[in-house]
């Protein structure tokens, strides 16, 4: 892996990259991902943010269902935090790495004048151990987050 220099790669408020990501939280939970409640609960216990109300609505339901008995589980409760099939190692590895993918090629893009495109993926991909393909979709998951509006709701502290 190569050494890096994080600088931001885009300009907004601490605010706002709250609001960002309970709103990526959400749609990924609406998408039937739900691991991303329980990742929305992380971040607003973090940040000391109040949790929104689609994220309290869908732990209370999960949390009654514990208590009545009408779930055996957890997973019966939230649903499974992974897919059936994932290869753990492998997902934690591309995690990992993910946010590095998106900074070196933002950086070879707007420092050295790079066009993003499949050469690119390529070249970088190599340096990470990973496929274009794999690349290319690591980018576009931290790129669709950073080029999202902000949403008008405000992330309250606690």
């Amino acid at each position: 892996m190569i050494g890096l220099l994080i600088v931001p790669v885009v300009s907004m408020s601490d605010h706002d990259e709250a609001g960002l990501m309970l709103d990526a939280y959400e749609a990924s939970f609406k998408e039937g991902k739900r691991i991303s409640l329980f990742a929305a609960i992380n971040h607003c216990a973090v940040h000391g943010l109040k949790l929104p109300q689609w994220a309290a609505r869908a732990f209370i339901t999960g949390y009654k269902r514990i208590r009545s008995f009408d779930a055996a589980s957890l997973d019966d409760a939230f649903g499974k935090p992974h897919p059936d099939g994932i290869h753990i190692d492998r997902a934690a590895f591309k995690k990992s790495i993910q946010l590095d993918v998106y900074v070196t090629i933002r950086h070879l893009n707007e420092k050295r004048d790079r066009t993003i495109d499949d050469v690119l993926f390529e070249e970088v991909g190599k340096k990470f151990g990973i496929g274009r393909t794999v690349c290319k979709e690591l980018y576009s998951e931290v790129n669709k987050l950073h080029t999202k509006k902000p949403s008008r709701r405000t992330p309250r502290k606690r």
